[in-house]
C-alpha cells in the first residue's frame, strides 16, 4: 500500500520532468526546422532540374545509341564513339547526383519530421541532443554543397549542349567517300 502512493506521489514530478524535457527542446527543434525551410526549396529546385537534365541526357544518350553505322560516315565513327562514352559518362553523373541530394534531402527530411512530430506529440525519439546535432551539421553540410552541386549541374547542362550539337553534326555530316 505504502508503494502504491509512494508510486502515485511520484507521478506528478514524473509527468513534469517529461513535459519539461520536451519544452527544453522546442527552440533547437523550431531552429532547425527554419533552416531547413530556408534550404529545402532550393533543394527541391535542384533535385527537379537535374531530374529534367537527366531525361535529357537519357535521351541524348538514346538517340546516339539509335544512330546507325551506315549513317556515319567512315571517317566520323571514332567520333561517333566518343560521344556515345561521353553520354553515358553524364547520365552515369547525373544519377550519381540524383542519388546524393535525393538521399540528403530524404534523410533530413524524415529526420525532421520526426522530431516536430515528437514535438507536437510531446514525446520525443531517442537521443534529441545528437539527433539536433547532427541534422544541424548535415544542412550545414548541405548548404555549403548546393554551390558545388550547382557549379556540376552548370558543367553538365555544357555537356548536354556539346553532346547535342556534335550529334547534330555528325548525323548532318555528308558521307564520306571512300
Amino acid at each position: 500500500m505504502k508503494s502504491n502512493w509512494l508510486l502515485l506521489l511520484s507521478l506528478p514530478a514524473f509527468l513534469f520532468l517529461s513535459c519539461n524535457h520536451v519544452a527544453q527542446f522546442h527552440e533547437p527543434i523550431e531552429s532547425l526546422a527554419k533552416q531547413w525551410e530556408n534550404v529545402s526549396p532550393e533543394l527541391q529546385a535542384l533535385k527537379e532540374q537535374i531530374a529534367a537534365d537527366l531525361d535529357q541526357a537519357t535521351s541524348l544518350q538514346e538517340q546516339i545509341t539509335a544512330t546507325k553505322p551506315e549513317d556515319i560516315p567512315a571517317n566520323r565513327k571514332s567520333i561517333a564513339e566518343t560521344l556515345r562514352s561521353d553520354a553515358e559518362q553524364l547520365v552515369a553523373q547525373l544519377s550519381a547526383l540524383q542519388e546524393e541530394i535525393t538521399t540528403d534531402f530524404t534523410e533530413c527530411d524524415e529526420q525532421l519530421t520526426m522530431l516536430k512530430q515528437g514535438l507536437a506529440e510531446g514525446q520525443l525519439p531517442g537521443d534529441v541532443e545528437e539527433t539536433t546535432a547532427l541534422l544541424y551539421r548535415k544542412i550545414a553540410a548541405v548548404q555549403g554543397r548546393l554551390v558545388y552541386w550547382k557549379g556540376t549541374m552548370s558543367s553538365h547542362e555544357g555537356t548536354i549542349r556539346q553532346l547535342t550539337e556534335s550529334l547534330r553534326a555528325l548525323t548532318a555530316a555528308p558521307a564520306a567517300t571512300n
